[in-house]
């Protein structure tokens, strides 16, 4: 997916160690996350911004491990 968006320059992937503020202010870091280009810039945000995202990515992705009961997923809104 980086690889891609490197090379069609679409916007930003990020892994967990980004954060997106959301509207609640609850700050979530999913395992990959995309913001499209038209946004960011909308926005006025760089991608080299220190700060968290003000709202949620285009796109989120978590990844599930084998070990994660069904609890911990029902709890993780």
């Amino acid at each position: 997916m980086g690889e891609f968006n490197r090379r069609h320059r679409l916007g930003i992937v990020r892994g967990s160690s980004a954060g997106f503020w959301m509207i609640n202010r609850n700050c979530r870091a999913p395992d990959i996350s995309f913001i499209p280009k038209g946004r960011l810039e909308s926005l006025g945000f760089k991608p080299s911004a220190r700060s968290f995202f003000p709202g949620a990515p285009d796109l989120a992705i978590e990844i599930l491990s084998p070990s994660n009961t069904r609890e911990e997923i029902d709890r993780a809104d």
